[in-house]
């Protein structure tokens, strides 16, 4: 072989290991396209770990960003077709709702894909879909007999409900009464309200408080003194406890819109569904053996109720 001709070997030897390495460096990285972004008022970054299955099994990487539900809102409007995720998982359906009026959400179209059950607790009208239920529940001291919800209209009682949580809780009411009677079940509850901050030690520990399962579990070792209290979920003689929703919804935006649809499939079938609930302790609508008795209307029949409520609220503020 001529001077020339080794030459010309040996570039183009070089050129192909240096493809060959390219390629194998390249296979061996996280691809961006597998990148999901959550924006979440709930979970933080090193709650990732929830959602380990998903991730292993799909090969993604995930990326939870906190931010309040306001400033997520904020974001959408902001940054528009810029902006940078996927999913939301927002708290309280009234957020849901509050997005859906500003059009920040994709529309939901693979209402077939998805079980019956699940498909009771979303919405292709409100862009969400359910994946687990939140009760208003009371947490009563002893001798305290605050069974249903009515009763906290004579009992003086600690609401520690936001006014995002307040909303969904009060919908049922708005829905089964009249308008005048409704807006009067509504002063007359902010009425036995008692602040955490004006009540005295004494006076707080013979109060019921009303709030979310999900907070009574995750305080109890807190100054509310939930393990001395006893759970009860209103109206599970009659009519059923109320409660809120979690749930997903897709940036309008999204880059990623097939992997955040997997996502959501993946943890609305039956045995992920329930593993998701028990870790962020909520009720899968897909458990047979669930403790509490559901409010018989569905959700978003209920969020037609919201902006009403929310009015009657800032007039009595």
């Amino acid at each position: 072989m001529n001077r020339f001709g080794t030459v010309f070997f040996l570039v183009i030897t070089s050129f192909m290991v240096i493809v060959f390495n390219s390629c194998t460096i390249e296979t061996a990285q996280p691809s961006s396209d597998k990148h999901l972004i959550v924006l979440s008022d709930y979970l933080t970054m090193s709650d990732t770990t929830i959602f380990s299955e998903f991730i292993q099994l799909e090969k993604v990487s995930l990326e939870i960003i906190n931010m309040e539900a306001d400033k997520i809102i904020g974001l959408m409007r902001n940054q528009g077709d810029n902006v940078q995720a996927d999913l939301i998982m927002v708290r309280s359906l009234f957020d849901v709702y509050r997005m859906q009026k500003r059009g920040i959400q994709q529309q939901i179209h693979f209402e077939e894909e998805l079980s019956p059950a699940i498909n009771n607790i979303s919405s292709s009208q409100f862009n969400f879909v359910g994946f687990g239920l939140d009760p208003f529940i009371i947490a009563n001291p002893n001798g305290t007999q605050a069974r249903t919800y009515n009763d906290l209209l004579r009992i003086k009682h600690i609401n520690l409900l936001s006014k995002r949580e307040l909303i969904p809780m009060l919908a049922p009411i708005s829905s089964k009464l009249k308008k005048v009677k409704g807006n009067k079940w509504i002063k007359d509850f902010t009425d036995n309200e008692v602040s955490r901050s004006l009540s005295s030690d004494s006076s707080f520990s013979l109060m019921p408080i009303l709030t979310t399962y999900s907070n009574y579990i995750n305080n109890k070792d807190t100054l509310l003194d939930f393990d001395n209290r006893f759970l009860t979920y209103p109206n599970s003689r009659s009519s059923g406890s109320f409660y809120n929703v979690r749930s997903f919804s897709i940036v309008k935006q999204a880059q990623k819109y097939s992997i955040a649809k997997s996502f959501i499939l993946f943890y609305t079938t039956d045995s992920y569904n329930l593993k998701l609930n028990k870790k962020l302790d909520t009720f899968s609508i897909l458990d047979d053996s669930s403790s509490f008795r559901r409010y018989k209307e569905w959700p978003d029949k209920l969020m037609h109720y919201y902006q009403t409520i929310d009015r009657v609220l800032q007039r009595i503020e």
